[in-house]
């Protein structure tokens, strides 16, 4: 957890000037009709939604591209061409921390639960 904690900080300080101030990205249907509150929340909590909001362009394209908080959004390069490859790998690689302190937590949970007596 506190890798992950640790790569949200070293996303968090390039990420939220990039959405917020260099382009204009904050200008997306996705930003203005669905996560409106996304900037009026402060910078450590905005670029957890900004990765969210990279993420679902980078691994889901096919799965979100059809929603209608997409629909301004023809290419996902358009969006990603405004980040650099390694600030798109510290994406990633947040997405990946995250999806193993998840699966640790499933892990951990069934094992509680199929057998209580390991952890009392």
């Amino acid at each position: 957890m506190i890798y992950g904690v640790y790569i949200s900080f070293r996303i968090e300080w390039f990420i939220v000037k990039r959405y917020e101030i260099e382009t204009d990205l904050m200008e997306a249907i996705f930003f203005k009709e669905h996560a409106t509150f996304s900037r009026a929340l402060p910078p450590f909590f905005s670029s957890a939604l900004y990765t969210g909001h990279l993420l679902m362009l980078l691994w889901g394209w096919r799965i979100y591209s059809k929603k209608k908080a997409f629909r301004d959004i023809d290419n996902p390069s358009k969006v990603l061409s405004h980040f650099s490859r390694d600030e798109l790998r510290k994406v990633k690689m947040f997405g990946i921390s995250c999806i193993i302190v998840v699966l640790h937590m499933i892990v951990l949970y069934a094992l509680d639960y199929s057998r209580p007596e390991l952890f009392r």
